[in-house]
């Protein structure tokens, strides 16, 4: 199944649409989101720096020039903000019709930001929430649930490269170059972590727990 441009919105508008429930039941007024897996999973962005802001009207990603061209390709659903200054002054310009309560992901935000956003914006009060995105990331679209599989046919693959070439003379760092190497050969585009070679065959056969910025 090859994902058109039009079925990508509709996935990420009603990726929007379920955020924006969780609003209403936790009576907020908008969530500010840091983390970039939850953040690429709700727009389609893949930047190294983003941050959301989204109400129950509107939804905004800041991200610096680097990402000008980039954003504007990725994301259908916020409008992209560029912002050499970050996001912080950006809300404090009061350019955004945002008041009250503001959700935030408490496990993914440092206390010390927390504690700068309470002090700089006065007018809002952040309310921590953590785990926000497990129930939604629980729910796959069609074209996630054919991604995953072409991810397992690919560690399929490269496995199968592994055993060609593993012996008591490869080190260990030689493995984790093969496996980078056959995982961009086989059409992946990036590693999905660190390419440890002892992790990526344990995640081969057992359950490895899912690993996850304001800036």
């Amino acid at each position: 199944m090859i994902e058109t441009l039009d079925t990508a919105v509709q996935t990420y508008t009603a990726k929007l649409d379920a955020l924006r429930q969780k609003l209403r039941q936790f009576d907020l007024d908008a969530w500010l989101l840091t983390d970039l897996s939850n953040i690429a999973w709700l727009t389609g962005f893949r930047g190294s720096n983003a941050t959301v802001l989204l109400t129950d009207e509107s939804a905004w990603l800041f991200t610096d020039g680097r990402y000008a061209e980039q954003v504007k390709i990725e994301v259908k659903n916020a409008e992209p903000v560029i912002t050499p200054d970050g996001v912080l002054e950006e809300l404090k310009s009061g350019k955004y019709p945002v008041s009250g309560r503001v959700g935030f992901q408490a496990d993914k935000l440092p206390f010390a930001t927390v504690e700068k956003l309470c002090t700089e914006l006065p007018h809002l009060t952040f309310v921590p929430h953590s785990g926000v995105f497990d129930e939604l990331l629980a729910v796959k679209s069609s074209d996630e649930l054919e991604k995953i599989k072409a991810a397992v046919a690919i560690t399929d693959k490269v496995f199968e490269k592994l055993l060609e070439i593993i012996s008591p003379k490869v080190t260990e760092r030689d493995i984790a170059a093969e496996i980078s190497y056959w995982n961009k050969k086989f059409g992946a585009e990036r590693d999905a972590f660190r390419a440890d070679c002892r992790l990526w065959v344990s995640c081969c056969f057992t359950p490895c727990p899912r690993q996850s910025s304001l800036h």
